[in-house]
């Protein structure tokens, strides 16, 4: 995510089922893609950016290997 530094922001990904696989209160664009130390499988995974003044964006991502 772009620009994404200084924001003071918190972000969550979750799988299919709703399970979060990642969560950061600094995101600085660096997830890789893993859950508790193994890749997770390939599909698509929704995401929530919250800001410090509680402003959310929602979107997915694909991961593909």
């Amino acid at each position: 995510i772009p620009c994404i530094s200084g924001l003071g922001h918190q972000i969550f990904i979750f799988n299919r089922w709703g399970d979060i696989v990642y969560e950061s209160d600094n995101y600085q664009s660096n997830w890789d893609g893993r859950h508790r130390g193994e890749h997770v499988p390939d599909g698509t995974y929704f995401y929530i950016l919250r800001t410090r003044d509680l402003v959310e964006f929602q979107g997915l991502v694909e991961i593909r290997r």
